[in-house]
């Protein structure tokens, strides 16, 4: 009976704290659960990336793959192809700098969570061939 009632006490705590953690995630703000989130779901979905790409199971690794893969003299539809085969592929903001290149944002959907997806930018030359990829989050 003692061990019953420990037992249910227990559970009711359990399940207290569970439904206070759930709540409470709810009203945090998107940047918040977004990070929360990304320690489960980053590391899940590089590992599935990777796994496909047949490289190390690393968010780092399936950057650096991404970096690799991406070659000078690329057209912008090559560029898609290549990166569409890793993942779902969004163009961003393009522009173009004093010294005539085009800049194009491209965001890399890699997972769920929006800080475990990959952008970069892209330069590219008056004749439309990829001169350079930046990471601008690489220090």
């Amino acid at each position: 009976m003692r061990r019953t009632k420990s037992f249910l006490q227990l559970i009711l705590i359990t399940l207290t704290i569970l439904s206070l953690c759930i709540s409470t995630y709810f009203v945090l703000p998107r940047e918040t659960r977004w990070f929360i989130s990304s320690v489960v779901d980053v590391p899940i979905c590089a590992s599935r990336i990777a796994d496909k790409l047949g490289i190390k199971r690393d968010f780092i690794a399936v950057k650096d793959h991404i970096l690799q893969s991406l070659k000078p003299g690329m057209t912008p539809e090559e560029v898609k192809k290549t990166l569409s085969q890793i993942g779902p592929v969004e163009a961003g903001r393009i522009f173009v700098d004093e010294e005539q290149e085009i800049h194009t944002q491209l965001l890399i959907r890699l997972c769920d969570n929006p800080l475990g997806n990959v952008l970069l930018l892209l330069y590219y030359s008056e004749d439309g061939h990829l001169i350079n990829v930046v990471d601008p989050y690489d220090n």
